[in-house]
């Protein structure tokens, strides 16, 4: 399974027109790179969590990796997208 990271643009809304989202792929500028893979015994394990661990008010992340070492990605972010892998600790395998 290979991670897409996005961002919603959401459009202001005239008058009674609905707010239509607007999804941009920013997975290959972010500098995240991750891929969650096994064999069977690693099929209920993947997942995500998003926490603010330096106090900077923007999400990190930390990816499980199945069979690869999980990861925690700390956010940079600006107008764009921006994550740097760091070591943390969490890059535990089974």
């Amino acid at each position: 399974m290979k991670w897409i990271v996005a961002t919603l643009i959401a459009f202001p809304a005239f008058a009674d027109d609905p707010v239509i989202p607007h999804f941009v792929d920013e997975t290959a500028s972010s500098g995240m790179s991750s891929v969650y893979r096994g064999d069977w015994q690693y099929m209920v394990g993947g997942g995500v969590s998003t926490f603010d661990c330096n106090g900077d008010g923007l999400p990190e992340m930390v990816l499980s990796g199945g069979e690869n070492p999980a990861s925690l990605w700390v956010n940079h972010s600006t107008a764009t997208l921006k994550f740097d892998k760091q070591t943390a600790g969490v890059e535990l395998t089974a």
